[in-house]
């Protein structure tokens, strides 16, 4: 088990370090933008509202003191990507993006030793 806001500063440091450098200037302006949005707002706030809604709460990651089973999560979504290989997905205003094992392990990693 890992905090939920240590969950969130992994991430944050992720998309800036990994994703951050492959967006031309527009994009990384706007996603920084947003990111900082986010920050000033409380992300905690954010994800727990997230978290709260039925779809993920039937997961049972989360336990009632904020804490993510963030190895259950990733062995999950490892098991996935070693069947799918990598997922690719777009987000509005940002472009395009593949994820694959390596980019999973690269996170995880990110997130637990923060």
């Amino acid at each position: 088990m890992i905090e939920l806001s240590k969950v969130i500063l992994g991430t944050m440091k992720y998309v800036n370090d990994k994703i951050m450098p492959r967006l031309d200037s527009v994009r990384r302006y706007s996603l920084g933008v947003y990111m900082m949005l986010l920050r000033i707002n409380n992300p905690e706030n954010v994800v727990v509202s997230i978290l709260e809604r039925p779809f993920f709460n039937i997961l049972n990651i989360r336990t009632s003191d904020n804490k993510i089973d963030i190895d259950k999560l990733y062995e999950a979504m490892h098991e996935q990507m070693s069947t799918q290989k990598k997922i690719e997905f777009s987000i509005p205003m940002f472009g395009n993006f593949s994820f694959d094992d390596e980019d999973l392990k690269d996170l995880y990693g990110t997130i637990i030793n923060q």
